[in-house]
């Protein structure tokens, strides 16, 4: 009867199974090429990961599987050897074949294949160390624990059975052989997985093993805890790297193949951990260690370390130190980038005069090696640091003298003595001493060979020094250098500049006009230039000399390219310029204007860029208006200036955010620039420009309506009510103003419109007889004489007067005569005569009000009126004119004895002959 098979071992076989014809397909030649190595490799240890214990297997499937997975494992020794696959590849397949075996023979205590396990399981821990694969190593490592265990156990009873004493031995030193090897390699492993108490006392355990069994093996254990000191000092545990390189140090020392140089090596590196630690009494310990490691191996690694070790010291000894530089430029195995990292050292230190004193014999000792010029700058690097820097000019001074006389400095040598002195020359020049930047500049004039304008550099090395020059007051020499310097680079910006301030150094203002010029005419015009020409004014501000500011600022304005410098130039060049015209009344405002309007077209650029905020802008926009309206208000007498500058006012505050502020003074602005045009008018001899006048005061106007709508919208978008109840945005006497300008405006123009502007203000709310009484004046202006509108706007005068609560019969009366003077003058007798008529009404109403000298005119002018018919023999006529004038005779008081007995005698003898018709 067959016995059936449980489930879990029927999974078992199939993975047997799979795990046969993978290492079949595996240990053949040439597998390793196949693309598909790595997927097979993984699937193979995915499977031997798996395998339970395994029952039901025959010997000969046993044996097949066995020498299946032994092939494998050789084959792996091939392959590292040839290196073609990766270690970690490799370890895979080691730890397939390990672990197959280890499966195979899980219960055998068969002796020879529990020390070939045990091989297997040390090759394969070390293996995945290798790959850093921690935890397969610690499985691994702990199977091998247990093969060990059973080899001990075997071996215990073979001593039993009286195994010889020399046989026993020898099995023992093999047993401990391998628990030695697995100890260290434990100890590398818990090392790794940072297990430092467990590494350590796996460390413990091997060294007790190879003190009473085999002490040939103490070269490497010192190596395995030099290795952890390396490790922990390249992981900045300085403490645990004391430790190991201690315990590496006293295994090393009874150890034949620990060689000297090692132990040495040991040492220093000892000592480098007790300086990065600076634990308690680390500078004695480090000296110890590195007296002890110089003493058995005097390396140049160890003297330069006696020498870090005396320049760390509290108090460094400078003796000491100069000793140790020499014992290391003495030693035969010195080189040069250990002595470049002394001077590094004592350059950081700032102790840098013990290396100035032995700078003869180290050139001396490495004038052939190729990197002798990088000795030479780190030299110079070095004494810089020299608070008084005299170290750094004697070597300065020995190596130009040596550069010009003996053997001239490679390319690339010179190119950083040239950067370390204008390095130095550049602090200086911060430090404000300009003294000891000439200096340096200078020692980097000497080492150009030859002051052609070709050489590189030295176009700015010119300029450096001029700019020193001129800051220590020696203009003579400031000015020779810009001029080698202008030589070397003629179209140079900033020579230009320095030029110019030479120029005013030395009161030469045609020099610095033609440098001003010529820093225009630099090209290209980049940002860098325009700077400059900001830096040109900036300085002949500073000195006060605006003759020379101002052409600055002007170039500024005219080629820059940044709005917003343009918008600061013109702010300066504005009060220089008013400063100017204030203190010479000859000079004209119109050169004021040109740049406030120039400052409005940069603010529309500005605003069309979104180079400024809302706010900013505003703020730019206003401080212009102001100048415009402080200037317009100051030269009021120039009605062409008040005009433009008004004009600009308002451009400027249409810029503006919209408020009742700036609404109610862009109206102002209109208003102001409506005169100022109408004033033009009246001495203006060129017709055109008349008109062009005529028809801006009408665009004004205009505009001043616009605005109204729009400030309508404003003031109803707010949500107030006692906002917009409580504002008020004109004046009724603008208002008039406006009715006036325009009536001005469209008389000289001809236009018939202008009649509609009277009958448009008599609509206006409180209309008063002023307003037309003007308008009759600008009507009967000559340059106008309209004598139709001049009238009518007389009689409207005249009718508000009368329909006043209390007439202002002195105004009226002046209105009234002008009506009857103009009809009369234009010989309209009858409408004279209504006039008259309706005069003695107003008479009589003002109830001895009405000023009685316009009542004499009236009376003496009806009545020449008449003499004059009469003396024509116009009789009828005559009588009419005498009978009106003799009507106001009554209204007389004073006046009235010196004319109405010969007026009355007169009258009757004019109406006798107007009743017979005689002359």
């Amino acid at each position: 009867m067959k016995m059936e098979i449980p489930d879990s071992n029927q999974k078992n076989v199939f993975q047997l199974k799979g795990i046969n014809l993978i290492l079949k397909e595996l240990s053949q030649d040439g597998s390793e090429l196949l693309t598909n190595w790595e997927a097979l490799i993984n699937n193979a240890l995915s499977l031997a990961n798996s395998l339970f214990h395994i029952l039901f297997l025959s010997l000969a499937e046993k044996a097949e599987l066995e020498e299946l997975a032994t092939q494998l494992w050789n084959k792996v020794v091939i392959l590292k050897s040839k290196k073609c696959l990766s270690a970690l590849s490799l370890t895979k397949a080691r730890h397939v074949a390990f672990q197959v075996v280890t499966h195979l023979y899980e219960s055998n205590n068969d002796e020879m294949t529990i020390k070939k396990h045990v091989i297997m399981a040390l090759k394969t821990a070390r293996a995945w160390i290798d790959c850093k694969e921690w935890e397969n190593a610690e499985k691994v490592l702990y199977i091998f624990h247990q093969a060990i265990q059973k080899l001990q156990h075997i071996s215990k009873e073979k001593k039993a059975f009286n195994l010889t004493t020399e046989a026993f031995k020898k099995e023992k030193y093999e047993i401990d052989t391998d628990i030695f090897q697995g100890l260290c390699l434990s100890a590398e492993l818990k090392f790794a997985q940072s297990q430092l108490n467990e590494a350590k006392l796996m460390v413990a355990k091997a060294k007790e093993f190879m003190q009473g069994t085999f002490p040939n093996k103490a070269g490497f254990l010192s190596l395995l805890c030099h290795n952890f000191g390396v490790d922990s000092f390249k992981d900045k545990q300085f403490g645990e790297g004391v430790f190991w390189l201690k315990e590496s140090y006293q295994l090393g020392k009874d150890a034949d193949d620990v060689s000297t140089s090692t132990q040495a090596s040991t040492l220093r590196l000892l000592a480098n951990c007790y300086m990065e630690e600076k634990n308690t009494d680390w500078i004695e310990n480090a000296f110890n260690a590195i007296h002890l490691a110089n003493k058995i191996d005097p390396h140049p690694a160890g003297i330069y370390l006696k020498l870090q070790l005396n320049v760390l010291d509290e108090e460094p000894n400078l003796n000491l130190i100069l000793a140790s530089l020499q014992e290391m430029l003495h030693h035969k195995d010195s080189s040069i980038d250990l002595v470049l990292n002394a001077l590094h050292l004592l350059k950081k230190h700032q102790i840098s005069s013990v290396a100035f004193q032995l700078r003869l014999e180290i050139l001396k000792k490495f004038e052939f090696h190729p990197d002798y010029g990088l000795l030479l700058v780190t030299m110079l690097d070095s004494f810089l640091t020299e608070s008084d820097g005299e170290f750094a000019k004697t070597f300065s001074q020995e190596c130009i003298i040596a550069h010009n006389t003996i053997g001239r400095l490679d390319g690339a040598t010179l190119k950083r003595f040239h950067i370390l002195f204008w390095s130095k020359a550049a602090e200086m020049f911060e430090n404000e001493n300009y003294s000891g930047s000439i200096t340096w500049y200078n020692y980097s004039l000497s080492l150009y060979s030859s002051l052609s304008p070709s050489e590189p550099n030295l176009g700015k090395l010119h300029r450096n020094l001029a700019t020193c020059y001129l800051l220590v007051g020696e203009t003579a020499k400031a000015s020779t250098a810009i001029e080698l310097s202008e030589k070397c680079e003629p179209n140079n910006a900033h020579a230009q500049y320095i030029s110019f301030k030479v120029a005013l150094a030395t009161n030469d203002w045609e020099k610095a006009i033609k440098s001003l010029n010529q820093l225009v005419n630099c090209s290209p015009k980049d940002d860098d230039t325009n700077n400059i020409i900001c830096l040109a004014a900036h300085s002949a501000l500073e000195q006060e000399k605006s003759e020379l500011a101002i052409p600055a600022l002007e170039c500024l304005i005219n080629h820059s390219k940044d709005s917003k410098h343009i918008l600061i130039a013109i702010r300066c060049l504005l009060r220089l310029l008013i400063t100017e015209i204030e203190e010479n009344e000859r000079l004209s405002v119109n050169n004021a204007i040109s740049k406030v309007r120039t400052a409005y077209n940069k603010i529309l650029v500005i605003k069309a860029n979104n180079e400024l905020s809302s706010a900013e802008l505003e703020d730019e926009a206003l401080w212009f208006m102001k100048i415009a309206w402080n200037l317009a208000i100051k030269y009021r007498d120039d009605v062409y200036a008040v005009k433009e500058l008004f004009n600009l006012c308002y451009q400027l505050l249409t810029l503006c955010s919209l408020n009742i502020g700036n609404y109610i003074q862009s109206n102002h602005c209109l208003l102001m620039s409506c005169a100022a045009c109408l004033q033009i008018v009246k001495n203006e001899q060129d017709k055109s420009l008349v008109q062009d006048v005529l028809e801006e005061v009408l665009k004004n106007i205009e505009q001043y309506r616009q605005g109204e709508q729009r400030i309508e919208k404003y003031i109803w978008a707010q949500v107030s009510p006692n906002f917009i109840l409580g504002v008020q945005t004109k004046s009724s006497q603008e208002e008039k103003l406006l009715h006036l300008y325009k009536f001005q405006a469209l008389l000289k123009l001809n236009d018939a419109r202008a009649e509609t502007v009277i009958d448009s203000a008599l609509l206006l709310p409180n209309s008063d007889p002023k307003l037309f009484h003007t308008f009759a004046a600008a009507a009967l202006d000559p340059t106008v004489n309209n004598a139709k509108l001049g009238a009518k706007a007389l009689k409207i005068s005249i009718r508000l007067h009368l329909e006043a609560s209390t007439p202002d019969y002195v105004k009226c009366s002046a209105d009234l005569r002008n009506l009857i003077e103009l009809v009369m003058n234009r010989n309209e007798e009858e409408e004279a005569l209504i006039y008259l008529e309706e005069a003695v009404g107003v008479i009589d109403k003002a109830k001895g009000l009405y000023p009685e000298i316009e009542i004499v005119w009236l009376m003496t002018r009806s009545w020449n009126y008449g003499l004059l018919q009469y003396n024509c023999c116009k009789y009828p006529e005559a009588e009419k004119w005498c009978c009106k004038s003799i009507k106001f005779l009554k209204y007389l008081s004073s006046a009235k004895e010196n004319y109405e007995e010969q007026m009355i005698t007169l009258y009757q003898d004019l109406l006798a002959r107007a009743t017979s018709g005689e002359e």
